[in-house]
């Protein structure tokens, strides 16, 4: 079975996420990736095609400026992915 077809994408708020940017956990994945095919790679372990995404700033932990937008704007909405132990998040449109 492939892996991307496991994935659950659920939507949140800001304060639900909070607990998990607390712990560190968060990744922000830019809306130009497809969140599920995100997960997936980062499910398998594909550390070639993360990195690349990471050097590209197409993936990574949010910045204070990012999650100080998102504190004053508790009612903004995104699509969330667990794949432990890191819980991947993208900025849905208002």
């Amino acid at each position: 079975m492939d892996t991307s077809e496991k994935i659950e994408i659920l939507e949140a708020l800001w304060p639900e996420i909070i607990p998990h940017q607390k712990r560190g956990s968060v990744i922000i994945v830019n809306t130009e990736l497809n969140l599920k095919n995100v997960a997936a790679t980062v499910a398998e372990d594909d550390q070639v095609q993360v990195k690349k995404w990471i050097e590209a700033e197409k993936i990574g932990k949010p910045k204070n400026s990012q999650i100080e937008t998102w504190q004053f704007n508790p009612d903004q909405k995104f699509l969330i992915v667990i794949v432990q132990p890191f819980v991947l998040i993208q900025v849905l449109s208002n």
